[in-house]
């Protein structure tokens, strides 16, 4: 198994202490997000030292924790471990899903697919490599290795090629993994163990891999969750219907339960995502993507008792592509999404239980859900924007730290912040953050984004004149709307 350590070197012993907290990430807590961020690499500006300095973040109520996991890999889906039977230990292991090695990393002469890797959540910033998905076949054009020569592949027998994979989840008893094949459209599973030193980024362990019969027509990268620990939920497509399968994680059998809403419009460019936790909630969340000139976002909440559609609401205006799902220990839903040039987002946030009687989630709260209802969380630091080179990312994994046996300190307190320019609200973030990087207004303590003003930007009318007004007056005016905080004078209204 490789293994990544920090490599802080000093020559001074009585300098150890402060390299090693300079180097690591901050012991996690409940609430702490990490979040894998898919960032392209290339010859120029993105490199892969780059990336992997940037790739896997810790935040903490909508701050990013410097300098977080500095030597982890590019993982672009992430899960907290349930260790010591507590649902997404904060201090159990952190688990992450390598869609594809960089084009620039020595794995690619192994002709390795996508890893599993663990990953430390004490503070010592170290990660271990699992699992490799396939090596060679030899219906592959790569190069093929003759020898292991320290390449670790699948049984030959269970081989499909080199998979690339998504979808990472735990099942509850934490005995087993779970993710999807983008190649090949199976469902892989694999016998986990936790180890004897949970949290430092080794001793965990896979074994006895299997796979499910292809599960969709079109490739994707497809999510996965698990409704009990020996049957997996996953949400594929079949020709331009999502559909919600039940798979045996003994058998490999798979089960169709219900299909979802159809996509609007066609194209391969998509992406599902399912969440379930009856700690935090009875339903399954499904959120599905589609990028085809315009993004499509649909949340869609299941009940897994009957498998019948209880809502579905669009969030194609809150959202950019939508990525992953993550419970929060706040009874809210965090996704993340694509955020590429021109994007500020990172994740939303999403109250799910809004009506009375508060502290659980039912069908009427279910019901009371609405389109474009997500609001910002965790968005681009200065740094990402106009940083050198400036953070492009795509695929971004996210979980959440629930449940912890450490004692913590009390947390900071979060509400509100209005951005200025009327660029709209970001939700429980702290003061300090709102004030110093967001430039915002602070509306105090346990506030919420209704105490800000609709985000304004650009609306262009046929007559050529531009004004400022919020998307729906726009919309409501039959202008062209040019974005958040968009001014006129970038606008280029026809005619101008």
């Amino acid at each position: 198994m490789l293994k990544r350590r920090s490599s802080c070197v000093l020559s001074a012993a009585a300098l150890l202490a402060s390299c090693t907290a300079a180097m690591a990430e901050d012991a996690v807590r409940t609430g702490d997000i990490a979040m894998g961020l898919g960032i392209t690499v290339n010859a120029t500006t993105q490199t892969e030292a780059f990336v992997t300095a940037n790739t896997l973040r810790q935040v903490r109520r909508g701050e990013r924790l410097l300098p977080g996991w500095t030597d982890a890999p590019e993982a672009q889906s992430v899960e907290f471990d349930n260790a010591a039977s507590l649902s997404h230990n904060a201090r159990g292991n952190l688990l992450g899903l390598v869609f594809n090695p960089l084009t620039s990393s020595s794995e690619l002469t192994c002709n390795e697919g996508g890893s599993l890797w663990q990953i430390s959540t004490d503070g010592s910033n170290n990660a271990t490599k699992l699992f490799v998905f396939d090596g060679p076949t030899t219906s592959e054009t790569l190069p093929i290795v003759t020898s292991n020569a320290g390449c670790t592949f699948m049984p030959a027998g269970l081989r499909d090629g080199r998979q690339r994979i998504g979808g990472l989840s735990v099942a509850p008893d934490n005995s087993k993994v779970a993710a999807l094949s983008f190649d090949s459209n199976r469902l892989f599973v694999l016998d986990y163990n936790e180890g004897l030193t949970v949290g430092t980024g080794a001793g965990a362990s896979v074994s006895n891999f299997r796979k499910s019969a292809a599960l969709g027509t079109i490739s994707h990268t497809a999510g996965t969750a698990w409704l009990d620990s020996n049957t997996v939920i996953v949400v594929h497509t079949f020709v331009q219907i999502p559909r919600l399968y039940t798979v045996d994680a003994t058998t490999m059998v798979a089960t169709a339960q219900v299909d979802l809403p159809v996509f609007n419009n066609s194209g391969n460019s998509r992406v599902t995502e399912v969440e379930y936790n009856p700690l935090i909630s009875p339903y399954v969340y499904v959120l599905y993507s589609l990028f085809a000139g315009d993004t499509e976002n649909r949340l869609t909440v299941v009940d897994p008792a009957t498998w019948t559609v209880l809502k579905t609401i669009s969030l194609a205006s809150t959202l950019e592509t939508s990525r992953e799902l993550a419970f929060g220990p706040d009874q809210r839903l965090y996704l993340s999404q694509f955020s590429g040039n021109g994007s500020v987002r990172y994740v939303d946030v999403l109250d799910l239980d809004l009506v009375a009687p508060f502290g659980t989630i039912d069908v009427a709260d279910t019901l009371a859900l609405s389109d474009n209802s997500s609001d910002d969380h965790y968005r681009k630091s200065s740094a990402d924007v106009s940083g050198t080179p400036s953070i492009v990312s795509n695929f971004n994994g996210l979980d959440i730290a629930l449940q912890t046996s450490a004692t913590e300190p009390v947390p900071t307190p979060v509400g509100s912040c209005c951005l200025p320019m009327g660029a709209g609200c970001v939700a429980l973030v702290t003061m300090d953050w709102c004030v110093n990087e967001l430039m915002g207004t602070y509306n105090g303590d346990n506030s919420d984004c209704g105490a800000c003003p609709a985000p304004m930007g650009a609306c262009c009318f046929p007559n050529s004149v531009c004004t400022l007004l919020s998307e729906v007056d726009c919309d409501a005016m039959f202008g062209l709307y040019f974005g958040d905080a968009s001014p006129c004078a970038v606008a280029a209204c026809p005619g101008d």
